[in-house]
């Protein structure tokens, strides 16, 4: 088992953390403008000017009215992991026989359980989270969100109106996120339970302890995430190991080659100040002269997400890193030094590679 030592719900590049979390602050979470999503219906070519039908979406509100099948007290029975339906690597959130923004939850492998409907109720919505981030839906995400969560995305302890996080979404990093499995449903009153939810983001697994209570949302029962904890997340057999050490002007990795597409990356902080591994997929011919260059909070063309993890000044921490294709890898470090200069500049980079 490993722990995340992060303090982001998923990983996004440095610079965007940073930056998000400023603006949150310099916005002082009051006000805001509301941003609309953009239409997705589009004119008719044939002429008719007739709206074509909406695509297909599993960004809904899951309504909620399973019944707990009692009070928990003690240390209650483990619910049967609730296997996620897509193959590995694949991005498709799981099917829901719906209409408009309405999701009726999907049948689970666990219908002896007692609390089935309800763990039905929580893999539905907990898809629907990952389905909302995947199709760039931040509004219906907002819906299902707490303030208090919203403002822990960007890793603040203030909380986050939805209008304002609305806003700040559309800087997040694009990536492809999944549920590997849910379990260890506990209900902790009447109106909010827990379950333990290992996911993958970009190619970084996490598990996290959620807490969702029933509001109402749109005039619907529904449940709202309320906040994570992030807890040690299970490592697949045979995973190669990195030790990376932080230094004041790079990074020492050993080793800095690994076979296999599971990789650990055992996180070392000794320096003084804090730091991140943000790791990356650079396509031929883009540099990292490109991060330092861009002025948008987002990764440049040519440069993909595969992981990030902040670990403080003295720290410690862990990455793991899973379904890496064979190439080469980059660490950054695009936090900000106490002159207001990205580590990056100042030699925080370096590469590792992997092979078949």
């Amino acid at each position: 088992m490993i722990e995340a030592q992060d303090r982001l719900h998923r990983p996004h590049p440095g610079t965007v953390r940073y930056r998000l979390v400023a603006a949150t602050v310099a916005m002082s979470l009051v006000g805001g403008i509301v941003l609309g999503l953009p239409s997705l219906g589009n004119a008719q070519n044939d002429g008719t000017g007739a709206a074509t039908p909406l695509p297909p979406t599993d960004c809904l509100i899951v309504i909620a009215d399973a019944k707990p099948a009692g009070a928990v007290t003690g240390n209650p029975p483990a619910a049967s992991p609730v296997a996620s339906p897509v193959a590995a690597g694949s991005a498709t959130p799981i099917a829901s026989p719906v209409t408009s923004d309405l999701a009726t939850p999907v049948a689970s492998p666990v219908a002896a359980d007692p609390n089935a409907p309800l763990l039905d109720e929580l893999y539905a919505t907990s898809e629907a989270l990952f389905a909302c981030l995947n199709e760039r839906n931040f509004e219906i995400y907002a819906q299902l969100t707490s303030d208090a969560f919203r403002g822990q995305i960007f890793g603040s302890d203030q909380p986050l109106p939805a209008d304002q996080f609305v806003i700040l979404a559309e800087s997040l990093a694009v990536a492809d996120n999944r549920i590997v499995e849910i379990t260890a449903f506990e209900q902790l009153d009447a109106a909010t339970v827990s379950v333990e939810v290992t996911y993958i983001s970009a190619y970084q697994q996490r598990t996290g302890l959620w807490t969702f209570s029933k509001e109402t949302v749109d005039g619907l029962d529904a449940w709202v995430l309320q906040s994570e904890t992030v807890i040690p997340t299970a490592v697949p057999d045979g995973a190669a190991a990195i030790d990376v050490t932080f230094e004041d002007s790079g990074y020492e990795l050993d080793p800095d080659a690994v076979e296999g597409a599971d990789v650990i990356l055992n996180l070392v902080n000794p320096t003084a100040d804090d730091h991140e591994a943000l790791v990356l997929r650079l396509d031929e011919g883009v540099t990292t002269d490109a991060l330092l260059q861009s002025t948008s909070a987002s990764l440049p063309e040519g440069i993909t997400l595969v992981g990030q993890s902040t670990v403080l000044a003295g720290g410690e921490g862990t990455m793991l890193l899973t379904g890496l294709a064979s190439g080469t890898y980059t660490i950054v470090d695009l936090f900000p030094n106490e002159n207001g200069i990205p580590y990056l500049s100042t030699g925080m980079v370096t590469t590792f590679t992997v092979s078949d």
